[in-house]
């Protein structure tokens, strides 16, 4: 009860002080606490951080907080834990795949431990972050939903209401506005009035987005007259510009500009910076549509201003926060070097005793280390022999394959050449026959010139022929098509018979042409190849 009672008053007391002189004795507070304690205190101190927007140490300390949680198995500890970088990644850092990899742990300990809320903190951010899919974001919401109302969680309620309102806006406006009056009904039953203004603005915006113009203004009259009991001057303001957006929407110009003035006299009045510049773009707008482009320009002058002190404000307070960040980085150093160096005087009184015991295990380990060396060097010399040999009995193999494979082609092409020479002279001696006048005899010449023809068979020669060299020569006829693709089947067949180095009688047997033939086609490969005179075209070929 006591250490309970400590860890809350340590996490207020902070809070009070908003990261003032005593914070530093807080983070060492939270130091000395038991790993149970820390979690608890960790998560605190990173919220805290949170909200006065110190990105970087709230990170650490949530981080702090889900590394204890997890050497103690705390699975409400992560959970919290990975909320509060959830939220970091999402809202100060818009690392969108940063919220998503945590919103997966998240879903997955949610699941694991059965915590609807969790499991539907995780759907609700999947619809936020990620609205490409219309469906799917819609589904998610409705999912949320319905978890958050089982749980009666009544403020996470109303903003899925609120959102889904938004989220339906351009498209369904009639859906939006339903969900923007359940969320006016919840806030108001919570009793937060700035959601309450909030929430009856977004009903006059989906009013508007329907076209519903009379009951629009009409809502925003009541809207009016709440702003003005409670002096709530931006509330205001915002109902007269909607008033002005709804009669600019029906081109009646005079009225929306007899509204919107109004608004921006009271934005300008209050120094309402971005309603103001809300104000600018309406006017401009509507004098846009007028015709009346000096008007128009000059408010759009106007507009410009605005967005660039807005973002000299929004400059100066990132400025302000990385100051802030630095100097709490600066005193974060000064508290680790206090605690180094209590450690440090600690660790001196022990120190001779710990150098000369670990002079000894040095010059041990040393001796061992050596010797290990040593061995570790022959292992390393035996293995290198052992895999210089594999690869050249890998290589012997690999040559000796290579030589077997141009044998094999170097026969097959002799076998081709012997066949096709020993058939060309029996078709010769066969030839001097056929002017026999013994008609029987004729007969039995031709048919066995036919039989001859048949056994000359150049296609499936050429096809053996092309396999055994492909072997051999494995790229040969992609490179020679790289160099010209229109070559013909015979010129192919040509070329890889001068690859060979073949000779001229050697190829004109094996393509059936005559000796003269074989030089026409090598002078006709020449010019398709488009090689200069001095090119030799049997060393361009043996090189590819």
């Amino acid at each position: 009860m006591f250490r309970q009672s400590f860890i809350l008053v340590l996490i207020l007391t902070l809070t009070t002080i908003c990261l003032g002189q005593n914070v530093d004795s807080l983070i060492l507070a939270a130091e000395k606490l038991t790993k149970k304690e820390k979690i608890n205190s960790y998560e605190g101190l990173g919220q805290i951080f949170y909200n006065q927007d110190f990105t970087i140490k709230s990170k650490e300390f949530f981080e702090k907080s889900l590394l204890t949680s997890e050497e103690l198995n705390d699975t409400i500890g992560q959970m919290n834990a990975l909320k509060g970088l959830l939220r970091v990644a999402y809202h100060k850092e818009g690392d969108i795949d940063g919220s998503f990899m945590y919103a997966g742990n998240l879903e997955y300990l949610a699941h694991e431990y059965n915590d609807i809320s969790y499991q539907a903190y995780v759907l609700h951010h999947y619809a936020r972050a990620n609205r490409e899919d219309f469906d799917k974001t819609y589904t998610r919401y409705l999912r949320a939903l319905e978890m958050y109302k089982a749980k009666e969680k009544k403020v996470s309620i109303s903003i899925v209401y609120r959102e889904l309102g938004d989220f339906l806006l351009d498209t369904i406006p009639t859906e939006a506005l339903k969900y923007y009056q359940q969320n006016l009904t919840l806030v108001k039953e919570i009793g937060n009035q700035a959601d309450e203004n909030l929430a009856r603005s977004n009903i006059s915006s989906a009013l508007i987005a329907m076209k519903k113009y009379e009951d629009a203004r009409a809502f925003c009259e009541q809207n009016i007259e709440i702003a003005e009991e409670s002096n709530d001057q931006d509330f205001l303001a915002y109902n007269y510009l909607l008033i002005g957006v709804s009669y600019e929407k029906q081109d009646d110009f005079p009225n929306a500009i007899k509204f919107a003035i109004q608004g921006k006299d009271i934005c300008e009045a209050n120094d309402l910076m971005e309603k103001k510049q809300f104000t600018y773009q309406l006017l401009r707008e509507i004098y846009n549509k007028q015709g009346k482009y000096g008007e128009a320009f000059d408010y759009f002058a106007k507009e410009t201003a605005i967005k660039q002190k807005l973002e000299q404000e929004e400059n100066a307070r990132n400025i302000a926060v990385i100051n802030a960040q630095h100097e709490l980085d600066l005193r974060t150093k000064e508290l680790e070097a206090v605690k180094l160096s209590s450690y440090y005087r600690n660790l001196a009184q022990t120190a001779g005793l710990i150098i000369l015991g670990i002079l000894a295990m040095g010059l041990y380990f040393y001796n061992v280390r050596r010797r290990l060396k040593v061995q570790l060097q022959k292992e390393e010399l035996e293995k290198l022999k052992v895999e210089q040999m594999l690869e050249q009995e890998e290589r012997d193999r690999l040559k000796e394959r290579l030589d077997y494979k141009e044998r094999e082609l170097a026969s097959s092409t002799m076998f081709t050449l012997q066949k096709n020479k020993m058939l060309s002279d029996l078709k010769e001696k066969i030839g001097a026959l056929k002017v026999s006048g013994d008609e029987k005899m004729r007969k039995q010449v031709n048919s066995l010139d036919r039989n001859i023809e048949l056994n000359m068979n150049f296609d499936e020669d050429w096809q053996k022929f092309k396999l055994h060299f492909s072997e051999v020569h494995p790229d040969f006829f992609e490179r020679l098509h790289q160099t010209n693709k229109t070559l013909n089947p015979n010129e192919t067949r040509f070329s890889a018979y001068i690859r060979m180095g073949l000779t001229t009688k050697e190829i004109a047997q094996l393509m059936a042409i005559s000796a003269g033939s074989v030089q026409k086609a090598r002078h006709r490969l020449k010019k398709k190849l488009d090689l200069d005179k001095e090119v030799n075209l049997i060393e361009f070929i043996s090189n590819l």
